[in-house]
């Protein structure tokens, strides 16, 4: 399997950028035989306090617990751990900024191992996979508007009730 990292980022109309991203160390060989290659991206969520920060937190936490674990954990249960120490890392980020309740971020993160692909996903940051001319979203986005829509999906609310709440683009996990 050949893997070529590479990553592409639009500000849109925000006046900051709140991405982050990065890679494990692909030329690393020892980590790829025992963690397998990482690529994680967060998302700072606009509207909160420290959306930068808290972003930057989250890439650095997941790429540092990606590259400690000593044993040869399963890829599954190192993401675990990664999502787990972003939430500490970025909880104790906006309470010493004073800012406790107020920060966060999106997380989703990959690890190739072994030929097989597992992931882990919090909030509406997409995971795609595109093989043979196909591009297939893998993760759910975790926001209101997708709960609005299995509500349609069931008979619950209308279509245009959920395209027309004003909380649709409401995270519920971050």
């Amino acid at each position: 399997m050949k893997i070529r990292p590479g990553c592409a980022q639009h500000i849109g109309s925000r006046s900051e950028q709140q991405d982050s991203f990065a890679f494990s160390h692909i030329e690393d060989a020892a980590l790829v035989r025992r963690a397998g290659i990482l690529a994680v991206v967060a998302d700072g969520m606009g509207g909160l306090a420290m959306g930068k920060e808290s972003g930057a937190t989250v890439v650095a936490s997941v790429l540092g617990i990606h590259e400690a674990l000593p044993a040869p954990d399963a890829p599954s249960e190192i993401l675990e751990q990664a999502v787990l120490t972003a939430n500490d890392e970025v909880l104790t980020l906006a309470r010493d900024a004073g800012v406790e309740g107020d920060a966060g971020s999106t997380l989703v993160a990959v690890i190739v191992k072994d030929d097989k692909l597992y992931w882990a996903s919090v909030g509406d940051s997409r995971i795609y996979l595109f093989r043979s001319g196909e591009m297939v979203q893998l993760n759910s986005e975790q926001n209101y508007s997708a709960d609005l829509m299995r509500q349609v999906a069931v008979g619950k609310i209308t279509r245009d009730t959920a395209l027309n709440n004003p909380e649709r683009a409401g995270l519920t996990n971050s």
